[in-house]
């Protein structure tokens, strides 16, 4: 390997499959999960100093598979955002580091500076609030965005971070199914609602985990940056793990990404018509599911955690109370343009609605933004957004093909879930636009440097 450039070589899956035998034994061994944390550090740390950051993104992927009790949750959340924290800084210390795209930099660095000033309006203004956590993760995903901008070698690290995707798909996907089947324990709320919610304990954030993670599988086998059969063989474990959690947005998701990647595979070519019905019944399906599994949802619920209100425990009135938040999340936004409420001071304002009247979040990301950082920060998003699907599109088929599939999985699932500030739900989709928006350098050059 090259001292000058990052490349993928058989030095690859000895490293990830030392780091899976840690990661596994840690998470069997502790209960805590602080020393994973440790380890994590430790691994990155190894990894960047061989100029290795596709090793670094794998190693987050796989992570997703440690188990999360209450207990462990902080520590592993606080992980991804070490790992992030640790690439940031070996680009800037790499003296290759010397180019950025402007308007990449400048759009992230408002947006982290929006972002910094509602952190401090809500700790501030609203008592007993903390939003350190989500103003750090949304900073170190910003700041690791941007500094793919100093990278060279996009489709062999992309094939890296495939492999841990595919992996993790199939994990996760085993563990959802036999979740659902009773064949191992459940956590409480799974438990109770009849649903899938693997390591992550929730089952929308599940869902949509498996719709992303599927949908680059499935792109990256159509398009042949990774093994076709176990890529095909993840895409659909994902599916069918997804629907066992029953998330409407996230089989919205899964459809509208999975569509896509097919379409995009099979219209220029002579069988547009496969291609074109194939999209038609994914949507078809998708749009039946919502509304099968909201009448069902609705007849079979039952009180499990909420305790504010009798009625906020049947589903019926948990859909009503999040179109009430989405419109009191409307209404913020409109009575406070330019700063907001504050991060994550929405649950606060809800909590006191009369309308509302539970901590609950808006669960859709764009009013949640608009509401918490003025429709100044959700302009802010859109630009900084824009400059990283810019650079994105310039990369060579099909590295767009498969970073979109994950992208549009994700927009479609914000419209119903909050998750920006989750590195457990966000890592993947920034592990691979940390790919997207690197340079390519051209055989000849690499070859030159090679040498």
């Amino acid at each position: 390997m090259s001292i000058g450039e990052w490349s993928f070589n058989s030095w690859s899956p000895r490293l990830a499959a030392l780091v899976l035998a840690g990661l596994a034994g840690a998470a069997v061994t502790l209960q805590h999960g602080w020393v994973v944390l440790v380890v994590l550090f430790l691994v990155a740390l190894a990894a960047c100093a061989r100029r290795r950051p596709d090793l670094v993104l794998a190693i987050g992927v796989i992570a997703l598979l440690l188990p999360r009790g209450d207990s462990g949750l902080l520590s592993l959340q606080v992980g991804w955002l070490v790992l992030e924290a640790v690439m940031i800084f070996a680009l800037l210390l790499d003296p290759r580091a010397s180019f950025f795209d402007p308007r990449l930099l400048l759009s992230g660095a408002t947006l982290v500076t929006i972002t910094g000033f509602g952190a401090i309006q809500t700790a501030t203004g609203l008592d007993g609030l903390d939003p350190t956590f989500s103003f750090v993760a949304i900073c170190t995903q910003v700041g690791l965005i941007v500094m793919g901008t100093v990278r060279t070698t996009v489709p062999a690290d992309l094939k890296t971070v495939l492999s841990a995707m595919m992996f993790a798909g199939v994990a996760l996907s085993g563990w959802a199914i036999l979740e659902y089947l009773e064949m191992i324990e459940a956590p409480a709320l799974g438990d109770a609602l009849g649903r899938s919610v693997g390591p992550i304990g929730n089952p929308n954030y599940f869902g949509a985990l498996l719709a992303m993670l599927g949908a680059a599988c499935l792109a990256g086998g159509l398009f042949r940056l990774a093994p076709r059969i176990p890529a095909f063989g993840a895409a659909v474990a994902c599916a069918g793990a997804c629907v066992t959690t029953q998330s409407r947005g996230a089989l919205i998701a899964g459809a509208l990404a999975y569509g896509f990647v097919l379409a995009k595979r099979f219209i220029p070519s002579r069988r547009v018509l496969v291609g074109a019905i194939t999209v038609v019944m994914l949507v078809a399906l998708a749009s039946a599911g919502f509304v099968v599994l909201s009448r069902a949802r609705i007849e079979t619920s039952r009180p499990v955690f909420f305790t504010y209100t009798e009625a906020a425990t049947f589903e019926s009135a948990a859909l009503q109370v999040r179109l009430e938040a989405a419109q009191l999340g409307i209404e913020l936004a409109i009575d406070h343009p330019l700063s907001g409420v504050g991060l994550d001071a929405f649950p606060v304002y809800a909590s006191r609605s009369h309308s509302v009247a539970i901590p609950i979040n808006t669960h859709n990301e764009p009013i949640r933004v608009a509401a918490e950082l003025g429709i100044v920060g959700l302009a802010a998003l859109i630009w900084f957004a824009s400059s990283v699907l810019r650079r994105v599109v310039l990369q060579p088929h099909p590295v767009p093909i498969v970073i979109g599939a994950a992208l549009i999985a994700y927009l479609t699932f914000s419209l119903f879930l909050n998750g920006l500030g989750d590195p457990s739900l966000t890592f993947p989709l920034v592990a691979l636009l940390f790919i997207g928006v690197g340079r390519v350098v051209p055989s000849t050059s690499r070859a030159s440097v090679n040498e």
